[in-house]
């Protein structure tokens, strides 16, 4: 962010996935905000696949596991708390 405010927001996607444009624009505003934004990537796409029904119903599966999906999210306060000035 241009003036942070020493905040920060984990951003967690729909289920089409961490690439879907409206949670970019989202992150954008609340850095805009000053807030240091962080989304999290709970289905593991890093093709942007998530719009297609083929790949994503089997990349839905583990989130059925809610202490896999604990974990993941764990990981993602962490990793934006490890960030400096946050």
């Amino acid at each position: 962010p241009a003036a942070p405010n020493g905040a920060g927001v984990v951003v967690v996607h729909t289920a089409v996935g961490p690439r879907d444009l409206y949670l970019h624009w989202r992150a954008e505003l609340l850095a805009a905000g000053g807030y240091t934004v962080l989304i999290a990537d709970l289905l593991g796409d890093e093709h942007g696949q998530g719009w297609e029904p083929e790949w994503n119903s089997k990349a839905r599966e583990p989130l059925n596991d809610r202490a896999l999906s604990r974990k993941r999210m764990q990981a993602s306060v962490a990793a934006l708390a490890a960030v400096e000035g946050v």
